[in-house]
């Protein structure tokens, strides 16, 4: 079993698919960004690439109270790096790498220390410039979806 399949199966937008993420394109962000991904995400990308979720996750998590953000999309190699960027100058500390958002423009993150990207997921709450850990490493935090 693949990283992330079971999210993939049961919260993935099942139209149109984006092409999974070659190796070129994670490396070539990586390179950019000075970081290396951690290996659960590389690989989750790599199978799947940049999917997008159905509006039912957000829908199960508001109708149960959860007090924790959705993901609404993952990024592409380079809207990682231009996303990161972007955010960056508008309140996202440096050590930080986005690659998705949820339904509000918030940001999934890893904290990148010395050119490697930690495993654990960060959230980056845009309007209060906050970011506080999920306390879940990549494939636990999929994985907190996929139980839902």
């Amino acid at each position: 079993m693949k990283v992330g399949d079971a999210f993939v199966a049961r919260w993935a937008y099942q139209g149109e698919r984006p092409e999974p993420t070659t190796e070129k394109g994670v490396a070539s962000a990586e390179v950019k960004l000075g970081a290396k991904f951690p290996d659960s995400y590389r690989a989750f990308v790599k199978s799947f690439g940049a999917i997008e979720s159905r509006i039912e996750l957000l829908s199960h998590i508001a109708d149960e109270e959860l007090d924790f953000a959705e993901i609404q999309e993952f990024f592409e190699p380079e809207e990682v790096v231009s996303t990161t960027h972007d955010w960056r100058g508008r309140g996202l500390p440096s050590e930080f790498v986005a690659f998705g958002s949820d339904s509000m423009g918030n940001l999934s993150c890893f904290r990148c220390v010395g050119g490697a990207c930690e495993n654990e997921v960060w959230f980056f709450d845009h309007d209060f410039e906050e970011v506080e850990t999920t306390s879940l490493a990549f494939s636990a935090w999929l994985d907190r979806f996929a139980t839902l």
